[in-house]
């Protein structure tokens, strides 16, 4: 009973989370209770339930492991409830591992996690029928047909790649052969809407409440030539992609939750460098970087010597947390869904300080549930951010290094130029996207961008050759590869 009511309090943690958090902790001391009870079901469900934690963390080599230890038990295992769900996550965990060619090219290893999540499907279908559940039997041929989708988009790539390998183009002799343009984004694709309708048709594309959505939507206004709309949809991918971080818990989390979504921020950059709107493409490059060093110290528990910093520092973490409540609750509102206990709560909190601030009483109880307004929760968010805005105007001028150290602001255009026409210098800066580099050229008083045809892969394998000539002794040093990298 014990194991039991630590998993349910775990799930109650999890539900609508992006990080693992609290529950965590929670399935850590729930393991070693599942081990003690005779009934394997236990020891199935609560490292499944570690796995569908360390999802949610972005941890996926760990979440297989621990959908191994559970499986380990599974023939023993009579109830195809359990197989069933179990099933379910594990194929979960392998289709995130096959969505990693999105941004890597490593192919082989995302088609055998294509292929190990299919069958899982499969035995979850078995198990839902043998269980005559209709409706969750038909849920898994559903996913099984998407995963078909992914599988095609993951063996494009891989030709698509193979191919470029072949061309010469990536091996220049001269500077004259690279191909190089003032042009940063794609031209419409004739094949784009027959392609859509047939993905919309398999429930391939994702809401566009949340940050991929919104992202896939740019992508497909761009192909179909709506340059327009795709801007503004790559901007609110940018947009719902900093906001979802708030939601998370730990250092870890935020760096995995990122590091697929990172090319959020550069379909609007190239959409703003095709305007020529240079200070505003250079702030998302910037913002994408900052994020990382802003999520690391954000996470830390800082050693602040004076009462005055552990106060300003602990204010702003709980605004922090009071912000992130109060948007997951905005969300829950606009989308139309229950926005749950917990928004309840805080809205029968805030509705009790405003009727003591006016001198009237109120029960703790509250009363029974109250509609939750949208345009309420917008005003306390604003009200958050005011007071999140005055601590951090009192740290600047009361606590100077501890304003530096908790806020990474990305620098703008104009400051970076400032700084170079100060010392009398000039700025190189990259971006490594699929297919092409960005190269900046910053001076005190003029900026050039430019595209450079060169696929990351070409790339990486560019610096590889270099990288090995350099530390191998038995291997010339590759001078011709070094010209070509030099030019390309």
């Amino acid at each position: 009973m014990e194991c039991k009511a630590i998993l349910g309090n775990a799930r109650a943690h999890l539900y609508g989370k992006k990080g693992g958090g609290r529950a965590l902790e929670l399935v850590r001391r729930a393991l070693p209770l599942a081990e003690q009870v005779k009934d394997a079901s236990y020891h199935f469900d609560a490292w499944d339930f570690m796995a569908q934690v360390q999802i949610a963390g972005g941890d996926y080599v760990g979440a297989a492991d621990s959908m191994n230890r559970a499986f380990a038990v599974a023939g023993t295992i009579k109830d195809y409830k359990d197989l069933y769900y179990g099933y379910l996550d594990r194929a979960d965990v392998y289709q995130h591992f096959a969505e990693r060619c999105d941004y890597e090219r490593d192919f082989q290893p995302c088609l055998d996690a294509v292929e190990r999540a299919r069958r899982d499907y499969e035995s979850a279908y078995a198990a839902a029928k043998r269980l005559g559940w209709d409706g969750l039997a038909q849920q898994a041929r559903n996913f099984i047909t998407l995963l078909g989708v992914r599988e095609q988009l993951i063996r494009s790539h891989k030709e698509a790649h193979t191919l470029m390998g072949t061309v010469q183009l990536f091996s220049p002799e001269k500077a004259n052969d690279i191909v190089v343009s003032e042009s940063f984004t794609t031209t419409a694709n004739p094949h784009l809407p027959a392609a859509l309708a047939w993905i919309e048709s398999q429930g391939g594309i994702p809401s566009t409440g949340d940050a991929r959505g919104a992202y896939i939507k740019g992508l497909l206004a761009e192909g179909m030539g709506e340059r327009d709309e795709s801007l503004m949809w790559y901007l609110r991918a940018a947009e719902l992609l900093e906001q979802e971080r708030l939601f998370l818990d730990d250092e870890r989390t935020r760096g995995s939750y990122v590091e697929d979504k990172v090319e959020f921020y550069y379909g609007a950059m190239l959409q703003l460098l095709d305007r020529r709107q240079y200070k505003e493409a250079f702030d998302l490059m910037e913002r994408s970087r900052s994020r990382v060093m802003s999520d690391l110290l954000a996470t830390k528990s800082l050693a602040l010597s004076s009462p005055q910093e552990r106060a300003l520092y602990g204010g702003m973490l709980q605004l922090r947390s009071e912000t992130a409540e109060i948007q997951a609750c905005l969300f829950a509102v606009r989308g139309g869904e229950d926005p749950g206990s917990n928004c309840q709560r805080r809205h029968q909190s805030e509705m009790k300080k405003k009727s003591v601030n006016r001198g009237a009483a109120q029960d703790d109880d509250g009363g029974p549930r109250h509609e939750i307004d949208a345009a309420e929760l917008e005003s306390l968010l604003g009200e958050r951010q005011r007071q999140y805005d005055a601590v951090r105007e009192r740290m600047e001028k009361q606590t100077l290094k501890l304003a530096r150290l908790v806020t990474s602001q990305p620098a703008s255009l104009d400051a970076v130029q400032k700084v170079l026409a100060r010392d009398g210098s000039e700025m190189l800066s990259y971006v490594v996207l699929e297919s092409q580099l960005i190269i900046w050229h910053i001076g005190p008083d003029s900026v050039h961008v430019r595209s450079v045809f060169l696929p990351r892969s070409a790339l990486k394998d560019k610096i590889a050759r270099i990288r090995q000539s350099l530390i191998d002794p038995k291997r010339a040093y590759d001078q011709k590869r070094l010209v070509s990298s030099i030019f390309a």
